[in-house]
């Protein structure tokens, strides 16, 4: 992470394969997606929570209480923002990508 302001690198963190990033709506935390792996980390960039995954990650979107949902090939999943906590809302048939998530 970078600060424009002051020119200098606030914190870093390695990744290998980093495919897309997530930032909730409120920038406190982030979700980076790699070839295998879901990896929910603060601003600070230290790691929160994380998944590897066997299916082809095909996209994310955060809900209005900040959890992750994601699509698999086969899967729609969601994550916590803390507690470790991941799961499972449905097997499908075709591959779906999300761009927005809304519970009832």
């Amino acid at each position: 992470m970078y600060d424009l302001s002051a020119r200098k690198v606030l914190f870093e963190v390695q990744m290998p394969e980093i495919k897309r990033i997530y930032w909730t709506p409120n920038f406190t935390h982030l979700t980076v997606i790699t070839k295998a792996s879901i990896i929910i980390l603060n601003k600070n960039l230290q790691i929160v929570n994380s998944q590897k995954e066997t299916s082809k990650i095909k996209s994310g979107c955060f809900d209005e209480s900040n959890s992750f949902v994601y699509s698999t090939s086969t899967h729609l999943k969601y994550m916590f923002l803390e507690g470790k906590t991941t799961g499972t809302f449905k097997s499908i048939d075709q591959p779906v990508y999300l761009t927005f998530f809304l519970r009832n």
